[in-house]
């Protein structure tokens, strides 16, 4: 049997009263108090019966109810408050809404309308019990360098991992002057991570759920800053507060940041559980994930933490073996196929990762099979790509070249 919801009506006009009464009592699972003489009892009424959900009448006088709203935001800042009243002008919705109220209702009543607001919060009221305990995981992607293809592998593993595990997963573009995910991923983005930092003592789960957009996968996105001088208004401590919010909405953080270590990239490093360092075979890039690795093995980070992935591997690379293993000198965890150019650059322009487009291709399964990986499950013969199947480790390879 599931846990009833509780409503208290706080009401002088005892008609109005009993009609919400009657309506509310329609619904299962909703038990409903009220008190129709006096706010002091109402309040002593609130306190006894701990509701999800208050509803105050502003009849007969305003400034009394308004009072008490206030009263009952600080005292009880988890009950949903609503107010009700004749009067609809837009300054009294707006004062109901400074004294904390989340929903008016107009006066006479509406059946649907008041359903639809009370079964509003408590949907949201259980989502929010069922995802207390929910600690996310959180997953940085850095590239040794710029062209190394990093946003393409985010989205890609993104909507990899949304088709697979059917968990919640968002990506959070951190390349806060000029990223690109929202383009990847072809979404309008009215707030960006901005927006949440800037308010996240004032959002709630729900909000932030109906803020952020989803695409056909279940992939919700948190943009960069849509102006490029907003970048500078983010703090680290920002972020932290951003990453320790979402850790309790989602099961996958995705997080794509810049190949600068700037306070912001730190912060996002330090904050996840691992971190994918995103590299190509080519000298250059070679000896920058060399410089790379050996300042997060300073800075602290194990081999647990940092994950080496090749991104465009091809066993024709003209790269001298023994020269790679002494840059590297580090395991290479996965290797991600040489692919199409023009395909890759079709789901690009398209804002269709490559995996959502062509999931039969050699690259759309080598995602497959690396998110499996990463969730610890074995590869099925049949399952597993062939470049799965050449991939072990550098120190493998040098050892059959001896």
């Amino acid at each position: 049997m599931e846990q009833q919801t509780h409503i208290v009506i706080i009401d002088l006009d005892e008609s109005s009263c009993k009609v919400m009464q009657a309506i509310l009592q329609e619904i299962p699972e909703i038990e409903v108090k009220s008190e129709t003489t006096d706010f002091t009892k109402g309040l002593d009424l609130i306190k006894q019966v701990k509701p999800s959900i208050v509803i105050l009448n502003l009849f007969p006088a305003e400034e009394p109810v308004f009072n008490l709203a206030q009263r009952i935001t600080r005292y009880f800042p988890d009950i949903s408050l609503f107010i009700t009243s004749k009067q609809t002008d837009s300054i009294l919705v707006i004062r109901a809404m400074r004294a904390g109220a989340c929903e008016f209702i107009c006066q006479p009543v509406i059946k649907d309308e008041l359903v639809s607001a009370v079964m509003t919060v408590v949907k949201a009221k259980k989502q929010s019990l069922q995802e207390k305990g929910k600690q996310g995981k959180v997953m940085t992607f850095f590239g040794v360098g710029g062209g190394v293809g990093t946003s393409t592998v985010v989205t890609n593993v993104a909507t990899t991992l949304a088709k697979l595990t059917q968990k919640e997963v968002i990506v959070i573009d951190l390349n806060l002057h000029f990223g690109s995910a929202a383009l990847m991923l072809n979404m309008k983005t009215k707030y960006s991570i901005l927006d949440v930092a800037k308010n996240i003592d004032n959002i709630d789960i729900s909000m932030l759920k109906q803020m952020l957009p989803k695409n056909s996968t279940g992939v919700s996105l948190l943009s960069a800053p849509h102006m490029i001088e907003d970048a500078e208004s983010i703090s680290t401590s920002q972020i932290e507060q951003v990453l320790v919010f979402l850790k309790k909405i989602y099961d996958y953080i995705l997080i794509d940041t810049n190949h600068v270590f700037d306070d912001v990239t730190l912060k996002a490093l330090d904050e996840c559980d691992q971190i994918f360092t995103i590299s190509y075979f080519d000298v250059p890039t070679i000896y920058n994930t060399k410089r790379c690795l050996d300042l997060f093995q300073k800075i602290g980070y194990n081999k647990d933490k940092v994950l080496l992935v090749i991104n465009r591997y091809s066993t024709e690379d003209d790269i001298d073996a023994p020269a790679m293993e002494k840059l590297i000198d580090y395991p290479i965890f996965w290797r991600i196929p040489e692919h199409d150019l023009k395909s890759v650059q079709n789901s690009i322009n398209k804002g269709i990762p490559i995996s959502q487009m062509m999931p039969s291709s050699k690259l759309s399964l080598n995602f497959v099979d690396m998110i499996r990986n990463l969730n610890g499950e074995s590869l099925p013969e049949e399952v597993a790509t062939e470049t799965t199947k050449k991939i072990p480790f550098i120190k493998k390879i040098l050892k059959q070249q001896d």
